[in-house]
């Protein structure tokens, strides 16, 4: 007997793939509208402090600062980057999880679909079919082969 198509245990890993980009890009844009504001922030407070700037002593501080700045900024980019890249590495594991699922399951579905396709060919048939007797030839037909024969 054949099974009905299961539409949704077909579109099952397709739902579950773009349910999981939809999650990561969620993910990465939150980050990256964090990190948007922590970098704006960061820049805005920096030309504040030099706009605030009122003499040569302060200019010199400022200036000496800017290497602590850096620092800092080179110190979280990296940070950043790795909570980026964490993001990717997960994606990529989940996805590679979804395949090799899909994939048993598929080989799963085929091995059952053979099996049972082999189980109908093997059954005998249910009823056997009867063989329809020879078809009388028609007396006009007779007829004419017996002339021939003659």
């Amino acid at each position: 007997m054949m099974q009905a198509f299961d539409f949704e245990k077909a579109m099952a890993p397709s739902k579950a793939l773009t349910a999981l980009s939809i999650q990561k890009t969620e993910s990465l844009i939150a980050l990256n509208t964090q990190l948007m504001h922590k970098y704006s922030a960061m820049s805005i407070a920096n030309a504040k402090a030099a706009i605030e700037l009122k003499d040569a002593d302060g200019v010199k501080a400022y200036f000496e600062k800017q290497a602590d700045v850096v620092k800092e900024v080179m110190e979280s980019l990296a940070e950043d980057g790795k909570a980026i890249a964490k993001i990717g590495e997960e994606y990529a594991t989940e996805v590679k999880k979804l395949v090799t699922d899909a994939s048993q399951e598929v080989v799963a579905a085929t091995k059952e679909a053979v099996a049972s396709s082999q189980e109908a060919l093997a059954a005998p048939a249910a009823k056997p079919v009867a063989k329809a007797a020879p078809a009388k030839a028609a007396p006009a037909a007779k007829a004419a082969t017996t002339k021939k024969a003659s």
